[in-house]
């Protein structure tokens, strides 16, 4: 999971991962809504990992609205005492996660999928890690789940 670092601006690796993840059958039946702010400062991203980070979220998204929803990509900057910081967030409409799995979703081959490995989260974390970053999820079953991505900005 060693990144190759290098300055990208995160709104077109989000755009990259969303072109990708309407290709997917199931993305006709949901709508997209994106707002990516243009004031984001330049982060150190490995993009081919960070593309495979939202679109497997974006999947996953996809897969619990299988009726069909609203998926919302936001992202946004964030000042503190810890510098500047970019903010991706990704919602859906869909079943959300039960209370129970959410301690559990980010460990290797956990799964509450019948054909899932259980391998998807838990290398999303492992490469926000990598890139010194972190993620948080909040979910409420039967109303949706949201990731929150947070990616330090160049010093």
């Amino acid at each position: 999971y060693r990144p190759n670092l290098q300055s990208h601006d995160v709104n077109g690796v989000v755009a990259k991962a969303l072109s990708i993840a309407r290709m997917n059958s199931a993305a006709d039946r949901v709508v997209f809504e994106e707002d990516l702010r243009s004031d984001l400062p330049g982060v150190p991203l490995d993009a081919e990992q960070m593309i495979q980070v939202i679109l497997n979220m974006v999947l996953n998204a996809l897969e619990a609205m299988p009726e069909g929803g609203k998926i919302s990509v936001k992202t946004r900057k964030i000042s503190g005492d810890t510098g500047e910081a970019v903010a991706i967030s990704i919602r859906d409409t869909g079943r959300g996660i039960r209370k129970e799995d959410l301690r559990q979703i980010f460990k290797p081959f956990f799964t509450t999928r019948e054909r899932g490995v259980g391998l998807g989260l838990a290398i999303c974390d492992r490469i926000v890690r990598a890139h010194g970053g972190h993620i948080r999820v909040k979910s409420l079953p039967g109303q949706g789940t949201i990731f929150h991505i947070r990616l330090y900005a160049e010093r």
